[in-house]
């Protein structure tokens, strides 16, 4: 009755407070009495003309009511709906906020639980961030081909979904760094030149103990006889010639000449060279060392046509597939100062994977078959079925420039000559096992076994100790 009386001159009451200020308005909202500044409260529609505003939780119902006049004056616990801690007490009715209030009051104002929801999810993904500092997303392998490789690989990883290597051109890859040859042995037939170290030792009559270094002019100066010229004479007759140079002065002498340290040369590195210039290289250095110690070829360049010119003529071509399949060095010549090695732009290309031992793209040499491409990996391996092979060939005189021809691995398929923009795959053998029954569950032996006709299941568990696995007694032991 009470609280109908109180609710009736709300509106009366409200009406007054329009010409007050905030702090009148307060003050005379203290002197009502509990429950009726509770029920007051409750209502949606004092809150907004008192500005009061209770607290909800993380689903958007109040819990709590706070004031400006008295930050200790609160409702009761979380679990009893809105209800007053002081009307409890005294044993006063329970009162439970309307709906309809509560979802004004919810559409007035911001959820506080979901507030704290979106910063309890921004603390989390902080969170997580500073645990992978260095985490980066993933990286898109087609982004990572169109980078790095060279125009033939990012077709072939469109074509058929493989990163490819260019054969032979990791050796040149490596990070560490050929240094010139200077401990190896030096070859009988070695050429002296400007700024050989030669260690002559002279016994007998006359005592000789020196390093005497070749000059500009090819000539050393010999203690006690005079100068000598040894420019474009081979190592083997450097004894001779000391030996004859020092008889004009002394008799009864013997003469060791060897070499110190050996001089360097320079060398030009042109065409599609990963570090073209002038290079210093070892006087012991051929064109294959050079190579290495130089960088090599780029990825444009041939490895199959490397030539080395000196005063304008063609001294040799080496073929780098000859000497990485079998070891072959035959084309290789040493180095004079001022060589010229040249690196043409890289052949025809073709590319071979599947069922294979060295999968990668190949350049061709002229006329290179499928058997001889094989060969240079050891051959067709053992798991390639020899009965189909795919060859995707291009042909840029067509309307249709691809298309694709099937055919086997015989004598006339290893034959088949490859041509720029190539693509063979060879399959592997199917799985599938002949002639078999395989045995397994709770057995000791659980394999395949040779069919015969008639075999039973007795003939593979002739023993009743078969169906005990081993665990079994592993366990027990």
């Amino acid at each position: 009755m009470l609280l109908r009386k109180s609710l009736h001159g709300f509106p009366h009451f409200l009406s007054s407070f329009q010409g007050l200020s905030a702090g009148k308005r307060f003050a005379s909202a203290a002197k009502l009495s509990g429950l009726a500044l509770v029920t007051l409260l409750a209502s949606g529609w004092a809150q907004a003309q008192l500005g009061f505003t209770p607290s909800t939780s993380a689903l958007g119902s109040p819990t709590s009511v706070s004031t400006p006049l008295d930050a200790r004056r609160s409702s009761g616990p979380a679990g009893m709906d809105g209800q007053s801690a002081a009307s409890t007490a005294s044993g006063s009715p329970k009162l439970s906020v309307s709906p309809v209030a509560a979802d004004a009051n919810a559409a007035r104002e911001p959820s506080i639980g979901k507030s704290s929801t979106r910063t309890t999810e921004t603390e989390a993904s902080v969170t997580d961030a500073s645990k992978n500092p260095t985490k980066e997303p993933a990286k898109d392998p087609r982004k990572d081909v169109a980078e790095e490789q060279i125009e033939f690989q990012r077709f072939v990883f469109n074509a058929t979904g493989q990163a490819l290597r260019l054969y032979g051109y990791e050796l040149f890859n490596s990070q560490s760094s050929f240094a010139s040859v200077q401990a190896a042995p030096v070859p009988a037939g070695y050429i002296l030149g400007p700024g050989d170290d030669l260690v002559v030792q002279v016994n007998g009559l006359a005592e000789i103990n020196e390093r005497l270094v070749i000059d500009r002019d090819g000539r050393v100066q010999v203690p006690r006889v005079g100068p000598l010229n040894l420019a474009g004479v081979p190592l083997s007759n450097a004894e001779k010639v000391f030996t004859a140079h020092i008889g004009k002065v002394f008799r009864n002498f013997t003469v060791s000449v060897t070499m110190g340290r050996l001089r360097s040369i320079e060398v030009f590195v042109v065409g599609q060279a990963r570090k073209p210039g002038k290079h210093l290289v070892s006087s012991l250095s051929s064109l294959i060392n050079a190579l290495f110690e130089t960088g090599g070829p780029g990825a444009n360049g041939s490895l199959r046509a490397i030539e080395l010119r000196r005063a304008g003529k063609k001294i040799a071509t080496v073929d780098l597939y000859a000497f990485l399949a079998s070891g072959n060095n035959t084309t290789d010549a040493p180095l004079m100062a001022g060589d010229i090695i040249f690196i043409p732009p890289a052949g025809p290309r073709a590319a071979l994977l599947g069922t294979l031992n060295a999968p990668a793209i190949y350049e061709l040499a002229p006329r290179e078959t499928i058997d001889t491409i094989l060969q240079m990996s050891g051959g067709l391996p053992t798991l390639a079925a020899p009965q189909k092979a795919q060859l995707e060939r291009v042909d840029a005189t067509q309307q249709i420039a691809r298309y694709v021809d099937d055919f086997a691995l015989d004598a006339a398929g290893l034959a088949k000559p490859l041509k720029a923009g190539d693509i063979l795959t060879i399959f592997q053998i199917s799985p599938q096992i002949a002639n078999v029954v395989t045995l397994q569950g709770n057995v000791a032996s659980p394999l395949r076994y040779s069919f015969r006709p008639g075999l039973r299941v007795a003939d593979l568990l002739s023993d009743k100790r078969l169906l005990i696995p081993g665990s079994y007694w592993t366990a027990l032991n």
